[in-house]
């Protein structure tokens, strides 16, 4: 099964579009920077088997890391570490300097469990 980003654009887009509403809050009541600003999780439910790779990251990396590059990694990934470690890598090499946080995560297989 050739990997794809299920709805990438889409998420950063939300995210983002929540983190400019704060900000606008936040520098309405005279704030500036969000420091000490009350923060929400957000919370999705995924498909999940085998067959998919799930990627939480923070926005260190879609800003350097292409969403083709990131289908690119996962697909080829051999561990979740070993994926971590290629796209920071990736980020770095791109001249990241942001923070660059992740998550990757497949579900265990049944009959491996």
């Amino acid at each position: 099964m050739r990997p794809r980003a299920a709805g990438a654009a889409r998420d950063r887009s939300l995210v983002r579009a929540e983190a400019d509403a704060e900000s606008l809050l936040v520098e309405a009541a005279g704030g500036g920077a969000i420091r000490g600003a009350e923060s929400r999780p957000l919370v999705a439910s995924l498909e999940s088997d085998w067959d998919n790779v799930h990627l939480i990251c923070s926005d260190g990396l879609p800003r350097r890391v292409s969403d083709q590059r990131v289908e690119e990694r996962l697909g080829a990934m051999t561990s979740a570490r070993q994926a971590c470690e290629v796209l920071l890598q990736d980020a770095l090499d791109d001249g990241g300097a942001d923070n660059v946080t992740m998550i990757v995560a497949r579900t265990v297989r049944r009959d491996l469990a």
